[in-house]
């Protein structure tokens, strides 16, 4: 963010940036999904604000939608390896 507010060309740093956040999101989720262990398999309360293990519950499970959000794991390394070092276009995706 700091390259792009100076004017400068980021290059890959910003195309892995969603890939990097979305994997240590989710890792930081299942390990709080982990801690929690059978207490995560309580229905959390229909009504009101989630609170203490709801929360990272919700957590886990948010961040399997946003590693899909944006476009996938699988699609954004094909985007880092395309544009970030210019590799050839996939086969497949043709």
């Amino acid at each position: 963010m700091s390259m792009a507010a100076a004017k400068q060309n980021p290059g890959r740093i910003m195309l892995m940036n969603k890939l990097i956040n979305t994997n240590i999101g989710h890792m930081v989720a299942d390990l709080a999904k982990d801690l929690i262990g059978d207490a995560a398999l309580t229905m959390p309360p229909i009504k009101g604000r989630a609170e203490g293990h709801e929360k990272w519950l919700n957590q886990f499970f948010g961040s399997l939608g946003v590693a899909i959000a944006g476009g996938t794991s699988n699609i954004q390394r094909n985007i880092i390896a395309e544009r970030g070092f210019d590799l050839p276009r996939d086969d497949a995706q043709e």
